[in-house]
């Protein structure tokens, strides 16, 4: 078994403080350190059997100044492009020169369907901005022959904001877009930011019957909506999936996941369902000083696949709770569903 996705995340600058974000008490980065084109070069010929490359870190995708010359690479190697964003520093200008690199989607990160809820929650954010740079991407895509890059929404929930998901269905139909991805506060730094997640790790979330109303209004108005869990369920290979996807960071390091190659200070804390628990930091090798084939490879890398193919296996018979997870994954919210 081969990756078919890698997301690899290009810059660790960004210039949002957002409540949620697990670098909210870390030391502002407006200008952090970007993969080098070099480097990015070094990674492009594993790309030819892949199915998407996603362009997202831990920060904004928009401040890497090779982002065009990236898309284009990954685009000459055959895989679909694209990344998900604040929307900060775009503008018509950017606009153009990344559809004609050939993006493939564009992914707008909202925290709510109002400016007020919006901006004070992803701080530094404009959510007018964002709208004004989706309806000029829009009509860029629509009056040109050579664009078909795809727009969606993702709306992370929180309690703070979660009275807005109908709202935010709503102003995704005015938009144009027919994607919209909800999803959940998984990474809980500790001590835990400001926001505070939807999901319970026992008994039933009060949120079911917003989500519910929202999934209903989505097919109404013919938007696929993606939806995780609010409250635990079974989950052999957790939606990130190891197995077939693998993650970079800026300095080469590849780790099974994002979650697991987080841009925290060593000995770092999470919260996880409700308790404070050891930040396991996992990665198997660094491009540049190993052949990502040969990372591939590594026993320790199997082994924590293993993990996951005897659970996805098992779960055919009913018997992949008998198979534990890896355990930096026994910690992890991704691995209930949520």
């Amino acid at each position: 078994m081969k990756p078919r996705i890698f997301q690899i995340e290009l810059t660790t600058s960004c210039r949002l403080k957002c409540k949620m974000c697990i670098r909210y008490y870390l030391e502002s980065k407006s200008h952090g350190q970007g993969m080098t084109i070099g480097l990015y070069k070094r990674i492009a010929p594993y790309m030819k059997n892949l199915d998407v490359v996603v362009l997202s870190g831990w920060s904004e995708t928009l401040f890497h100044p090779g982002l065009c010359e990236i898309i284009s690479i990954t685009r000459r190697q055959g895989p679909q492009v694209g990344f998900v964003t604040s929307g900060y520093g775009l503008n018509e200008t950017y606009e153009r020169q990344l559809l004609r690199a050939g993006l493939n989607f564009l992914g707008f990160s909202l925290a709510g369907a109002t400016p007020q809820i919006h901006n004070s929650i992803r701080i530094n954010s404009d959510l007018n901005a964002i709208v004004e740079s989706i309806n000029r991407l829009q009509f860029l895509i629509k009056t040109s022959d050579s664009f078909d890059t795809h727009l969606h929404l993702v709306f992370l929930m929180l309690k703070s904001n979660i009275h807005e998901l109908l709202d935010v269905v709503r102003l995704t139909r005015e938009l144009g877009i027919d994607q919209l991805f909800v999803t959940n506060m998984i990474h809980i730094t500790s001590p835990p930011p400001p926001e505070e997640p939807v999901f319970v790790c026992s008994g039933t979330s009060g949120y079911e019957e917003v989500l519910d109303q929202a999934e209903s209004l989505a097919r109404t108005l013919g938007i696929k909506l993606r939806r995780p869990a609010l409250s635990p369920v079974t989950t052999y290979v957790c939606e990130e999936n190891p197995l077939n996807n693998l993650y970079i960071s800026t300095d080469g390091q590849v780790a099974p996941c994002v979650y697991l190659n987080a841009p925290l200070p060593p000995l770092s804390k999470k919260i996880y369902c409700g308790n404070t628990v050891p930040h396991q930091l996992t990665t198997f090798g660094k491009l540049g000083e190993t052949d990502l084939k040969a990372i591939w490879e590594v026993k320790e890398y199997k082994a924590f696949r293993r993990a996951f193919l005897l659970r996805k296996l098992g779960g055919r018979l009913g018997l992949g709770n008998l198979f534990p997870p890896p355990p930096p994954c026994r910690t992890c919210h991704k691995m209930l569903g949520f």
